[in-house]
């Protein structure tokens, strides 16, 4: 999961014994008596969904190294998309990354095509991105 935000407000659940964070674009997280996040997923989830476009994109790279299944990497995809439309794409240290991580969702989805065009593009805006062996491999494939 990625750092958390600034918190908007704290509440507790007394019947749970859990300490309840609401982060502002950022969902609910709640928190057991050890102090551990008590459902990371859910978190991850409510962090797809957030209005700031970096913890999008930071969390969508964190769950794909989690190898998400079907149902889950469309959801990434989607929020990745979205979160370009939220001002990645007109932030130039940010897209290359929002293009990197849009690639690697398609690549698990088995689109290799899009993720061809992806890690083309971001390389362009980035040479350093990190994806041009991955290119170079999936050109490869397709051959």
């Amino acid at each position: 999961m990625t750092p958390a935000r600034a918190c908007e407000r704290f509440g507790f659940d007394e019947a749970n014994l859990q300490l309840v964070a609401k982060v502002a674009g950022g969902g609910e997280y709640r928190y057991g008596a050890d102090g551990a996040l008590v459902d990371e997923g859910a978190a991850d989830v409510a962090l797809l969904g957030s209005t700031n476009y970096s913890d999008v994109i930071l969390t969508a790279e964190s769950m794909l190294k989690e190898k998400p299944v079907v149902a889950e990497l469309e959801s990434i995809l989607a929020a990745l998309i979205r979160a370009r439309g939220l001002g990645a794409d007109g932030n130039p240290a940010w897209k290359p990354t929002a293009l990197k991580v849009q690639g690697l969702a398609h690549e698990a989805l088995g689109q290799a095509s899009e993720a061809i065009g992806c890690y083309e593009e971001a390389l362009k805006l980035n040479p350093k991105i990190g994806v041009k062996c991955k290119l170079d491999s999936l050109l490869k494939r397709q051959r």
